[in-house]
């Protein structure tokens, strides 16, 4: 991935502290607002991007998911486990490198067993995919 500047990345956002292998892999992810109002952005790089050159199904469907799970936690007790059950995603236009991503949560539900997120993705102002994210609560 390439370095990003400062000026690759919209005001308000600051480096994602969440770590892992598999998101330190994926990319540079960013975030703003407070915690149970998260904003979570992407810079669109060219290794996100399928032979067309637009960002790939699989990194949007893989942000949804990821940005999903990070909108529910918070609103959970701080051990409260949980695990996608479903995922879905309609794709609506498309983003290419270089592009803003960004996400916009909509609704949270949470029930006893299932918690359930739907959200939208945009890219620099324009509906990229439509997602809705359902969760399985492990049982204590």
């Amino acid at each position: 991935m390439a370095a990003m500047t400062a000026a690759d990345v919209p005001a308000g956002f600051v480096p994602w502290p969440a770590k892992g292998p598999f998101l330190d892999a994926i990319a540079t992810l960013f975030v703003r607002g407070s915690a149970d109002a998260p904003v979570f952005g992407v810079r669109v790089e060219r290794e996100h991007c399928n032979g067309r050159g637009t960002a790939h199904g699989g990194f949007i469907s893989t942000l949804a998911d990821v940005w999903a799970g990070y909108s529910l936690a918070p609103r959970l007790s701080p051990t409260a486990q949980f695990s996608t059950s479903s995922l879905s995603v309609d794709f609506v236009s498309r983003a290419r490198a270089g592009e803003w991503l960004q996400s916009e949560t909509d609704r949270i539900r949470i029930g006893k067993r299932i918690c359930v997120v739907t959200a939208a993705i945009a890219c620099d102002g324009r509906l990229v995919a439509l997602t809705r994210a359902s969760f399985v609560l492990a049982q204590a």
